[in-house]
């Protein structure tokens, strides 16, 4: 994919994440819906209409150009076996260290959750000790690796935690506002079966690159769950037949 065609697909993602629609953009750019497809679809964008959509989500070329840079050089940092293995057994690191991953800041840590300072300072000393943060001061911390972090497969934090948050996340009643729950048990042709699973993996990726984006151009967000699950599968009650 050519440079410009990648960073207007980091455009449109931008978009997505903001909830702004081609409906929205024509009306501000007072022009079409249909010419706005076809811009994007075309890629004929000139430098004043890129700048005035880039207004319209609230933020700069330059901007966009660098979240397209951060988002092709950011692969992801795999926790290493020492670091899973003392996250392990000290589940409050981790806890404070994701939130140091999504918030970026121990001040805002400190306030929000009013954790202490004497546990501030050890959580702090124990992350530098495994190399993911420096330490700076006036209780500055500077994050060491990527803000993607992965755990390892089959790995210390998978085997202990990864059945524990399925089971409080499928507790819910989903009846709330902005929830959804549903399940199918359903017959398909082989055919059928890939067609369904490779939508479900393109969701699951589409999700990831909003939550991307999201961090670097919303200040205002919410955690949300999402559980994706689809195989070969029958009730066991069937077998008592």
């Amino acid at each position: 994919m050519k440079e410009v065609d990648a960073i207007i697909e980091t455009l449109k993602h931008v978009l997505k994440a903001k909830g702004i629609t081609y409906e929205q953009l024509a009306d501000s750019l007072d022009i079409s819906e249909a010419s706005v497809k076809r811009i994007f679809s075309a890629k004929t964008f000139t430098l004043d209409r890129l700048e005035k959509i880039c207004n319209i989500a609230d933020l700069s070329i330059t901007e966009l150009a660098m979240i397209h840079d951060s988002q092709k050089a950011d692969l992801g940092y795999e926790y290493t076996m020492e670091q899973e293995d003392f996250f392990a057994d000290h589940p409050r690191h981790l806890a404070y260290f994701d939130l140091l991953l999504r918030v970026g800041s121990a001040a805002k840590i400190e306030k929000a959750f009013n954790v202490s300072k004497r546990s501030l300072s050890r959580y702090q000393k124990d992350l530098e000790g495994l190399k993911l943060i420096e330490r700076h001061p006036k209780g500055k911390v500077k994050i060491l690796v990527s803000k993607k972090v992965r755990w390892r497969v089959n790995g210390p934090l998978q085997k202990k935690y990864s059945e524990l948050a399925r089971q409080e996340f499928l507790e819910s009643p989903f009846k709330e506002r902005g929830e959804i729950s549903s399940f199918h048990s359903i017959q398909l042709s082989e055919k059928s079966a890939t067609f369904v699973a490779n939508k479900l993996k393109e969701i699951s990726q589409e999700v990831e690159r909003i939550n991307e984006f999201e961090s670097q151009i919303s200040s205002k967000s919410k955690d949300y769950g999402l559980f994706i699950g689809f195989r070969p599968w029958a009730f066991s009650i069937l077998n008592e037949l």
